[in-house]
């Protein structure tokens, strides 16, 4: 499909459909030709777009053009590259179907192939000095390397441009962006903390602005700039140079509006968008009489109990539709076609230990004369800690979040990423917990990464891991 045909579809095309936008199957969204689609972390573990996302639909395989420099250095970052090399093998061993591109010409020659510029490895390379305005500069610099690539990339290709676009949970109040707006400060950049709350500050401005930095920036070429918003499986495509002609009719060259009438029609845009259902499409014909009473349903694992057992109470009390009960019994079962941290199967698998993982191999010593029970040169002490930290504690750590569901909250992602430098090696996990009728945040946890001789490193210092010591229990029968 090219792009015309594309967003005559799928695009806002009037200014009466951005107040009242239309909204899209994520299955049916395929990207047309000659198109460039532009990835901006929102965490810090991140280190390129996912290959599952609906943005990769219809497409066996893609490129990746990493951006390895900034264009601004605000706060006069640091860099450091020698992590770069070992993140892209990760990444890349990760997500088979995107292929690293080494030369950007080669991959715009095939107007069927999809192009990703990633922005992802940008946090890992630049390391900033402690300041009360960090966060700023490191938004800041990513965001102009992103608006300064966009606008060179179409005018080296005339391609049209995707961005997408993640929205905050809750919208900063106008007081809170005027603030910001003023000067960035300790103080009004409190309610910025995450990422998706500074880029919706960033489309306001533009929306109250006459003219923008962006305007400037990308000149005549806005028009084939495209911002992607997906939420609860639909979406939606705003296309920048439509957006800028909607804003020339309301706003004057100098003028600023704030709480104007377009800024209002665009929050409300992004408003709508928030207020996607996450739940399916289900209807009570889905279900049988099995599935509404969780009392006939037999799970082979207990972890999804809580879950379900939660689900039904709010579903009996009237206060969870159908569509929602089913999703969360979907949730519930989410973490058995999690893939285990290292591929060998499913996270349910890796966190059951097994009777034979257990078995400690014996460590024998030398044949001597003057020990007589021969039972006595062997010892499993020695090898005990190997064996645990090589076979069991992953799966330890895999059940120790995995019982998060026994509160009724729902995992329903799980990564692992080993991260090595000079001064330390760790894993760092990225768990997805979801609550019935909330919406999924992540946490992330980082472990040294212990080697087989039970030693780990942290900030340079080399540490030897302690046995937890307990008493054990003793029961004495008192006549």
């Amino acid at each position: 499909m090219l792009y015309p045909e594309f967003y005559r579809k799928y695009g806002v095309r009037t200014y009466e459909k951005l107040k009242s936008p239309m909204f899209f199957e994520q299955a049916s969204l395929i990207l047309p030709k000659e198109s460039l689609l532009h990835h901006i972390p929102t965490e810090e573990t991140e280190n390129g777009p996912d290959q599952d996302s609906p943005l990769f639909n219809g497409r066996e395989s893609c490129h990746a053009w990493h951006i390895e420099e900034l264009t601004l250095d605000l706060g006069r970052p640091r860099q450091r590259s020698s992590e770069l090399r070992s993140r892209l093998k990760i990444y890349h061993k990760r997500m088979r179907k995107i292929r690293q591109l080494r030369k950007f010409e080669q991959g715009v020659r095939d107007q069927n192939n999809l192009v990703v510029v990633n922005y992802a490895m940008l946090p890992h390379i630049y390391r900033y000095s402690r300041n009360a305005l960090q966060s700023w500069y490191e938004w800041s610099n990513l965001n102009r390397t992103v608006w300064d690539t966009v606008a060179k990339l179409t005018a080296e290709t005339l391609r049209n441009q995707f961005i997408h676009m993640e929205i905050p949970e809750v919208f900063p109040e106008l007081e809170e962006l005027r603030m910001l707006n003023k000067k960035p400060t300790l103080e009004s950049l409190e309610p910025f903390k995450k990422v998706e709350s500074l880029y919706f500050y960033y489309l306001w401005q533009y929306c109250t602005q006459g003219t923008h930095e962006l305007d400037t920036i990308l000149g005549e070429n806005i028009k084939y700039v495209n911002l992607v918003f997906m939420r609860g499986g639909k979406f939606s495509i705003l296309n920048l140079g439509e957006l800028q002609a909607w804003k020339v009719e309301k706003l004057s060259d100098d003028e600023e509006q704030i709480n104007g009438e377009f800024d209002k029609a665009f929050v409300r845009y992004l408003t709508r968008v928030q207020e996607l259902e996450t739940i399916t499409n289900a209807t009570e014909e889905d279900f049988t009489e099995e599935d509404l009473d969780l009392s006939t349903n037999v799970y082979t694992n207990d972890r999804t109990i809580a879950v379900e057992g939660k689900a039904r109470e709010l579903r009996d009390a009237g206060q969870m539709s159908l569509p929602e009960y089913k999703r969360a019994v979907r949730l519930a079962n989410t973490y058995k076609t999690i893939e285990a941290t290292d591929g060998s199967g499913s996270l349910e698998e890796q966190a059951t230990v097994k009777e034979k993982d257990l078995e400690i191999p014996e460590w024998s010593a030398p044949d001597l004369d003057g020990v007589l029970d021969k039972n006595m040169l062997k010892s499993s002490l020695k090898t005990a800690d190997a064996h645990y930290i090589s076979k069991i504690l992953e799966k330890d750590v895999a059940a120790m979040v995995l019982n998060v569901q026994n509160t009724g909250v729902a995992v329903t992602s799980f990564k692992r990423e080993t991260v090595m430098d000079a001064a330390n090696k760790y894993d760092h996990y990225s768990i997805q917990l979801t609550p019935l009728g909330g919406k999924p945040s992540t946490v992330h946890v980082r472990l040294p990464k212990v080697g087989k001789d039970g030693k780990f490193k942290a900030n340079g210092v080399v540490y030897h891991m302690a046995k937890q010591r307990g008493d054990k229990k003793q029961h004495i029968l008192c006549e």
